[in-house]
């Protein structure tokens, strides 16, 4: 039961970089005058954010269900770790050189595994 639960969360942070990625795009077109790209992203948006709803219930489910509670705090222990690690990057990054290039390659990155 913990690979399902494994797999879940794996599908909800891949969900999770790409709805950042997309957000990021819509910032990035709002300046353009390319209005039916914007209007894409915004509507690949609605559709990630769907999508990241569902899994948020189904990985809800699945840890109610089946509470390995020991194996579940190691992983979300080192997923907001992770993710720590990657806001305070983007901080520093944001601070220094005013963009978020370095941000913007990993979560393609990421999105490619």
């Amino acid at each position: 039961m913990s690979e399902e639960i494994t797999k879940a969360m794996d599908e909800q942070r891949s969900l999770e970089q790409k709805y950042a990625s997309l957000v990021t795009r819509r910032g990035q077109l709002k300046g353009l005058s390319d209005k039916a790209e914007l209007a894409e992203t915004k509507a690949q948006i609605s559709q990630v954010s769907k999508q990241l709803r569902k899994s948020t219930v189904k990985l809800m489910r699945q840890l109610q269900d089946n509470p390995d509670v020991t194996g579940n705090q190691r992983l979300i222990k080192a997923y907001k770790t992770e993710l720590a690690l990657d806001i305070d990057a983007l901080m520093i990054e944001m601070n220094d050189n005013q963009t978020f290039q370095v941000f913007g390659q990993k979560v393609r990155l990421g999105l490619e595994k």
